[in-house]
């Protein structure tokens, strides 16, 4: 019987058994190999290789800002000046956040496919590609924007597109590298923006940060412990290196210097006592606002590195202007917004007016879902004023005027509720915003000791309690005096 006539039984036996075989084959060659010191060597080497590049993977994830990790996988808008010398105007990429390991603190924004600017041109790369490589996955990306743009009843966007190498190219996403940081103002998650599986992503982020569980907290303090370590060890690293090269060439000294900085690039964690006391807590931050004003806001302190501060539940307010003519909206003031890319460019109107008493009463009415701070009003070229400057969400006032009016300009900032990321150079944190209930148990403290304390006037209870310090010694000497006096 040949074996492609043995039942199948059988030929499953026969083939565990081939494999036993050179198991065993194996074996004794993995035995007469390894006695070999050369050969061993290079096990080892190979497997203290594969540890480190392990390790070093999971150090660099680690080691990617911690602030900007917050928002990785959320939709954000980074807020950005100009690239050209001269231009005012400031971008807001809006998009998922994406940040790659070694990337040098930058990241990427990648914009919903409703929003990848040029499609047309997309579509005709993807036709183009299909046509030369007969493979109908382009097709497919093709119907797939085009069903997602019909789910948000967006625009028709037909199906026949020509190539045209001379048009602009489109694109999906806007990088921003290490060299663009400086252009940086804020990274912000607007909670409107957000689908819904975000949202409740961020409440059960937040959940675990405000009760945060026995392992994160000792996690914490050990990365903060490792983190005072390295600095310690560096410090030692580098007054042993700077005495064993005093003395030596300018070319051995540049050598240790550039090895020390390459070997002190990576810290477990930025630690410092002033921030690390205020997290979790409310505090008050002084920012510089992309119209370039100083702003205070308010905020709880959520992380903080190297390069940003994160800050949650913050209203953060962005400058708008509306002009009315014949109380009828006509638009907002485009130079005053920002220049929005990655989504639909949208021209929402956050207020009426309506005029009365033959145009001698202006009534302004707050439509949005935000507060409005109003900050100048002009009526055919002339300041109105006599107006309250914050407006609530679907609140309203009324304005009487000495003349009527025709066209009406409203300059204002509208606060959105939001989540930021903000670079150190140009936010601070001033203070902390509430008080620390240990503080305030330590004054009570202090106020029962003050209570009991036999003084006559306020300067004997100063010398006694904060320069002689010996309330207890005082207490226990004269209630020993009044029992001998007794005796």
């Amino acid at each position: 019987m040949t074996p492609y006539n043995l039942p199948l039984t059988a030929l499953s036996w026969q083939s565990n058994l081939n494999m036993t075989k050179i198991w065993v084959a194996m074996q004794s060659k993995w035995g007469e190999w390894y006695a070999i010191d050369e050969f061993k060597m290079l096990v080892w080497a190979i497997i203290g290789l594969i540890i480190f590049v392990v390790i070093s993977y999971i150090l660099l994830r680690k080691s990617r800002d911690r602030c900007i990790k917050e928002f990785e996988g959320y939709h954000v808008q980074a807020i950005m000046t100009s690239e050209t010398e001269g231009d005012t105007r400031k971008f807001a990429y809006s998009g998922v956040l994406e940040v790659p390991i070694q990337a040098g603190n930058g990241f990427e924004v990648n914009y919903d496919i409703e929003a990848i600017e040029n499609l047309p041109q997309l579509f005709s790369y993807l036709k183009s590609a299909e046509k030369y490589t007969g493979n109908s996955k382009y097709s497919k990306t093709i119907r797939a924007i085009i069903n997602r743009i019909k789910e948000l009843e967006g625009p028709d966007l037909g199906l026949e597109y020509s190539l045209n190498p001379f048009d602009m190219p489109p694109e999906a996403s806007h990088k921003v590298y290490q060299k663009d940081l400086p252009r940086l103002l804020v990274i912000v998650r607007f909670f409107d923006e957000l689908p819904k599986i975000e949202m409740k992503a961020r409440l059960v982020a937040m959940e675990k940060f405000f009760h945060p569980s026995r392992i994160r907290r000792l996690t914490r303090s050990l990365g903060n412990f490792l983190s005072f370590a390295w600095d310690r060890v560096k410090q030692i690293l580098t007054m042993i290196t700077g005495y064993f090269t005093k003395g030596k060439t300018a070319e051995v000294q540049q050598l240790t210097k550039d090895a020390q900085t390459k070997t002190f690039t990576y810290t477990p964690r930025k630690y410092e006592a002033l921030l690390e006391n205020s997290i979790g807590l409310l505090v008050k931050v002084k920012v510089l606002s992309p119209d370039g004003k100083i702003r205070f806001y308010r905020g709880v302190l959520k992380e903080y590195s190297d390069n940003y501060i994160c800050i949650y539940n913050v209203f953060y307010r962005l400058p708008r202007a509306a002009e009315y003519e014949d109380c009828e909206f006509r638009g907002l003031d485009q130079k005053v917004m920002l220049l929005v890319k990655g989504k639909p460019v949208t021209r929402d109107q956050d207020m009426e007016i309506s005029c009365g008493n033959s145009g001698k009463q202006l009534a302004l009415n707050n439509i949005s879902n935000h507060y409005i701070f109003i900050k100048k009003i002009v009526g055919d070229g002339g300041e109105i004023t006599g107006f309250q400057e914050l407006v609530e969400p679907d609140g309203s006032q009324l304005l009487k005027l000495a003349v009527p009016v025709k066209k009406i300009r409203i300059d204002y900032e509208e606060a959105y509720p939001s989540d930021i990321v903000l670079p150190r150079s140009l936010a601070i944190v001033v203070g902390r915003a509430e008080p620390r209930i240990s503080s305030m148990d330590n004054l009570r403290k202090l106020a029962s000791k003050a209570k009991d304390l036999p003084v006559s006037n306020i300067k004997d209870f100063q010398s006694k309690l904060f320069i002689d310090n010996k309330l207890d010694e005082n207490n226990s000497s004269q209630a020993e005096s009044r029992s001998g006096q007794r005796r």
